[in-house]
């Protein structure tokens, strides 16, 4: 329920100082965090996740017009031209093909994204959208078409310095010539060869760590 975070071009932007969203949980309004990020000079790239653990496609009557209305409502409401301004980037998706997470039908995939790329640029020619990244050049080409092209404003990239041993993915320094930070130069190949236009976003990345386990 967009219409009840803060209002676009209000001062008072919920817990602190004040409140004035009529959500029954603060923590919804959005608007708290982003626009303290927003005020602090930082821009934020909001991912839209939807997952078929938590979504399923039985709940998508139509996929299309949800994306659509989805993207409309939050362009609307987070971007420049007519809302708060604190979201300058929207992700549709986060890695959609992740099994479990994700859908393994990519035409489903490409549907919510014609709809969800669309109805934000309608809200918002100002806001950029990027795609989610996608698992390898197979899977993007199957999730992506050129029709999509006119909406979308770069490709998104997640890599990390991680190499494969006999004790599995392992952390390395990002310089090393096996290093899987080297997807980075598959993407500008891709890119250089197919949209020489369109600039690549690491939106996820990491180096010189195994992570978390």
């Amino acid at each position: 329920p967009f219409d009840r975070m803060v209002k676009a071009r209000a001062t008072d932007f919920g817990v602190i100082p004040g409140h004035s969203s009529s959500l029954a949980q603060d923590w919804l309004n959005w608007d708290n965090e982003y626009t303290s990020w927003k005020q602090r000079g930082l821009e934020v790239d909001a991912c839209i996740q939807f997952t078929s653990s938590s979504f399923p496609r039985s709940v998508f009557n139509d996929p299309y017009q949800a994306g659509y209305n989805y993207g409309y409502s939050f362009a609307k409401h987070f971007g420049r031209l007519s809302g708060t301004g604190d979201i300058s980037t929207i992700e549709v998706g986060n890695e959609p093909w992740i099994g479990g997470v994700g859908y393994s039908d990519p035409n489903f995939y490409r549907q919510v994204l014609s709809g969800m790329s669309q109805g934000a640029k309608e809200a918002d020619p100002t806001i950029r959208v990027l795609p989610a990244a996608f698992g390898n050049l197979n899977d993007t080409l199957s999730r992506v078409t050129p029709d999509h092209l006119r909406y979308l404003d770069g490709w998104n990239i997640h890599t990390y310095s991680w190499i494969n041993t006999v004790k599995g993915r392992t952390g390395i320094f990002p310089e090393h010539p096996l290093s899987t930070l080297h997807s980075v130069n598959s993407m500008i190949r891709f890119r250089d060869a197919n949209t020489p236009n369109l600039p690549i976003h690491l939106t996820e990345w990491g180096s010189d760590s195994a992570g978390g386990g």
